[in-house]
């Protein structure tokens, strides 16, 4: 089973399926009841050898969803499946309590995919049609630009990867950065002064989380975030490094309003001093504003 469940890895499957000459089928869900494990929207792909990416349950019913689809290839037919209260299956209840409800879509569109997958990979929302009644909005997957040193860096980076995220590292030490390359950054940029920043591509589903020890590098880099669109903005640091950090970018003529929006000292939980844990609670708090604005 693929352990990455956002839409651009699902149709990375698909397509895969696709050009290998291999059947296979897009399964998306259409409603929900209860405490059910994905949401209406959330999609699955399923190949006719039984490999499936993504999931709809912690394994109560994916074997019985994957026969399904097995049915819908070999007929080359739609089909609508319920899973939990109100199915047929009355020996495959959901543990919540709930239910599921599932479009299998044999044999999907391999234009309309590629489309999809290349307007997400591009970070553009775009409109996957399931069928010719039923279409899901899909959104890029979310990206952190991690920029600073230290241990509290190199942890976010590798929870971020691990969790399938899209990661880009700035720091002005290269050996963070042959570090970040090593754990699948695929973007680094080395800072050589604070006056000489790189152009950014941050969009609304960037999180920038700045993690220098050295607070000189500070105030640029939290400048230019904060001129872009990413919907997050955190800074390490205690609660008076904050407030002087805070004051010395409205000295620099940074709205006030605008400075209220970094979040410092970054995460969930406050005073934390293990590397790991700091970056845990950054991440959990990465992940709080980006479901609320999704």
């Amino acid at each position: 089973m693929i352990s990455y469940d956002h839409p651009v890895d699902v149709l990375d499957f698909l397509i895969d399926q696709y050009q290998n000459g291999e059947m296979s089928a897009l399964v998306a869900v259409i409603a929900t009841s209860g405490g059910s494990v994905r949401s209406v929207g959330s999609i699955i792909g399923i190949s006719d050898t039984g490999e499936m990416a993504g999931h709809i349950s912690n394994g109560c019913v994916d074997a019985t969803l994957i026969l399904k689809a097995k049915e819908a290839m070999k007929a080359q037919q739609e089909m609508t499946v319920k899973f939990g209260a109100g199915s047929p299956y009355k020996d495959l209840q959901l543990p919540c309590g709930g239910s599921i409800e599932l479009l299998i879509k044999p044999m999907p569109d391999i234009l309309g995919l590629t489309q999809c997958r290349d307007q997400l990979n591009a970070r553009k929302t775009t409109r996957l049609h399931v069928t010719d009644t039923y279409s899901i909005t899909l959104s890029p997957k979310l990206k952190i630009r991690i920029v600073g040193v230290g241990a509290e860096m190199m942890a976010l980076i590798r929870i971020s990867r691990a969790s399938g995220f899209d990661v880009i590292a700035q720091s002005p030490n290269d050996g963070f950065l042959k570090q970040a390359n090593l754990l699948g950054v695929l973007k680094t940029h080395h800072l050589l002064t604070p006056d000489h920043l790189p152009g950014t591509d941050d969009d609304c589903w960037t999180a920038v989380v700045v993690m220098f020890h050295d607070h000189d590098w500070e105030p640029e880099v939290l400048a230019q975030a904060l001129s872009g669109p990413a919907f997050y903005l955190g800074a390490l640091g205690s609660r008076k490094t904050h407030a002087v950090r805070k004051q010395v970018l409205i000295e620099k003529g940074v709205s006030e309003k605008r400075v209220a929006t970094i979040k410092g000292p970054i995460g969930l939980i406050p005073s934390l001093r293990d590397a790991n844990m700091v970056a845990l609670s950054c991440l959990a708090e990465v992940i709080q504003h980006y479901t609320q604005q999704t």
